[in-house]
């Protein structure tokens, strides 16, 4: 204990970090573990790793999701947090497994644990959310041997923010690597976008703009897609948009809601059964909300971005960045502003997020703002919560 906590007072003080950030996607997808070495203004991923979840997580969550059902057991909970936990340790040594001896122990961990569930922290009530998390940091702690900072969503909703990831700081270093403004498009489940404004040292919008892939991997199990994925968009490219569809479905009230946002999966499920949707086959479906969610990004960003035209590059992460379909139909939307893969940037497709969230990280130890948007550019007294053992 007072080993840990020795290194854990000395990290603010080091010249040179190596940070491990471990971080949950939905779960449908795993673990991705991102390992850092920051020096100054130059970082550079020394070893990463994505695990998958296993079938026992999935079947977990699927039985724990389901919507027949009103609750899960305890006894349910406490298996899927003691596997997801095990994920997150596997995943971490898979990477650390890759590199030097002399660069095996990370100076800390930093943990964007599983949201198993968001909502109001009373039933109607919509002043304030309350989140579950699952992924014990403790036996992450001991096992990696090294300080973990986790709980980022609970500690900004406790700020006052939207319970978003700080990742702020974070893509403005990522920034750096090119010239110009830009824009950051996340297309998980759910899409996110930040919009830097290098000049000011901003960043210009930080918001979820709607669904990513979690509409195009429901009709992809409906149309019979391999694992229920459209994985690289080559299912969608053999059938036709319905563009009466795509427009009528554009008009969705909350896609006209202006930035900052906070996005929920349900509501947009609605959205499949709207009359001039459910009339199509299968494959129409796939190509038409597949084109919905490229032109919703779009149209976010053109709304948003006063200056958009003039945008450097759009760089995707997410699953959505591996859909060549979607891909496509982003670069038709936002000509001529370039489209492209953040693994242009040497950054893995899957680790846009934990790249910037780990950036973010070493901004606050370094005691510079680490919120750096239109309204605010401050310091933070806590990111998250800090756990040793």
């Amino acid at each position: 204990m007072e080993m840990m906590i020795d290194a854990l007072t000395r990290l603010p003080k080091l010249k040179k970090r190596n940070l491990l950030v471990l971080s949950s996607g939905s779960y449908r997808s795993g673990i991705q573990a991102i390992y850092l070495e920051i020096a100054g203004a130059q970082f550079e991923i020394i070893a990463d790793s994505y695990l998958p979840f296993t079938a026992e997580v999935r079947t977990l969550l699927d039985t724990i999701n389901s919507a027949s059902r009103k609750k899960a057991s305890v006894d349910e909970i406490a298996s899927l947090d003691r596997k997801v936990t095990s994920c997150f340790i596997d995943a971490a040594f898979t990477a650390l497994a890759t590199v030097p001896q002399a660069q095996k122990k990370p100076h800390a961990v930093l943990l964007n644990k599983m949201q198993l569930w968001r909502g109001p922290w009373e039933e109607g009530s919509r002043n304030g959310q309350w989140t579950f998390d699952i992924g014990s940091d403790v036996h992450i702690a001991r096992a990696v041997k090294a300080p973990v900072l986790t709980d980022f969503i609970t500690f900004d909703l406790l700020r006052g923010g939207r319970g978003f990831l700080p990742l702020q700081a974070g893509f403005l270093k990522i920034a750096d690597l090119f010239s110009g403004d830009a824009a950051f498009i996340n297309a998980g489940l759910l899409s996110h976008a930040v919009i830097t404004d290098k000049k000011k040292r901003i960043i210009l919008t930080d918001s979820d703009t709607g669904p990513g892939t979690s509409l195009m991997n429901v009709i992809a199990a409906e149309h019979g897609c391999p694992d229920e994925f459209d994985r690289d968009g080559s299912q969608a490219a053999l059938h036709q948009v319905n563009e009466v569809c795509l427009d009528t479905l554009s008009e969705y009230d909350w896609f006209g809601r202006p930035a900052p946002k906070l996005a929920h999966l349900v509501p947009f499920e609605d959205l499949l059964t709207h009359s001039s949707f459910k009339r199509q086959t299968s494959g129409e479906k796939l190509a038409t909300i597949t084109a919905l969610t490229a032109r919703n990004i779009y149209d976010f960003m053109k709304r948003e971005c006063p200056y958009f035209s003039s945008l450097s590059a759009v760089w995707i992460s997410g699953g959505g960045a591996l859909n060549l379909t979607l891909m496509d139909y982003l670069r038709a939307y936002c000509d001529p502003v370039p489209v492209k893969g953040i693994e242009e940037l040497g950054i893995p497709p899957f680790a846009g997020l934990p790249v910037a969230l780990g950036l973010t990280v070493n901004e606050y130890l370094n005691n510079q703002p680490v919120y750096c948007n239109t309204l605010v550019t401050s310091k933070a007294d806590s990111l998250g919560k800090w756990v040793v053992y």
